[in-house]
């Protein structure tokens, strides 16, 4: 587990990732601008359940893994800036309303869930690159494909797993943090 935790590639990508995502989103919920008018009577606080914050964040990191590689990181990458954007647009009607306070009770929620997020497609992205990488070296008998596939598989377990711990923190700090009400 270790070697392929190692994997420095995976992680700059995945820091990378995440500033850029921070950064977009903390522009799009800063802009004065109001992106899209949203229907702020349809928000209400409630405490969330556990369960239904992870199943659903582990459901969007399985597609990102299974999908993103069907489709050579595509559904990932676009998935990911699905969700940059939507937080995005969604923290700028929450801002612009007067509802501050509400977007910021997001806040660490949201960045441990970038976390995961971001691991995710930089390990679908780097498996790709990896499968580019090797593919010459198959062709030339240096490597076998069997090789090939137990690095991907393992490297994808691993950060499947590693997600799954960042996703029940994230779930964890959500519901305690959905107890407090600022409206």
């Amino acid at each position: 587990m270790q070697k392929y935790l190692k994997n420095k590639m995976i992680l700059k990508l995945a820091i990378i990732l995440f500033i850029v995502s921070v950064g977009i989103i903390s522009f799009l919920s800063l802009n004065g601008n109001e992106f899209i008018k949203l229907d702020l009577n349809l928000i209400n606080e409630k405490n969330v359940a556990f369960w239904h914050v992870y199943k659903s964040n582990m459901i969007l990191i399985c597609k990102i893994f299974f999908l993103g590689v069907t489709t050579i990181s595509l559904y990932s990458i676009f998935s990911y800036v699905q969700n940059i954007l939507s937080i995005g647009i969604i923290a700028n009607g929450l801002v612009n309303e007067g509802y501050g306070r509400l977007a910021a009770k997001m806040i660490p929620h949201g960045a441990i869930e970038f976390i995961g997020i971001s691991l995710a497609v930089s390990t679908v992205i780097w498996i790709w690159i990896f499968i580019i990488k090797n593919i010459v070296k198959i062709i030339k008998c240096e490597v076998s494909v069997k090789d090939v596939i137990k690095k991907i598989i393992g490297t994808m377990i691993v950060f499947l797993m590693v997600c799954s711990v960042v996703f029940a923190v994230a779930g964890i700090i959500e519901v305690m943090v959905s107890h407090y009400k600022v409206i």
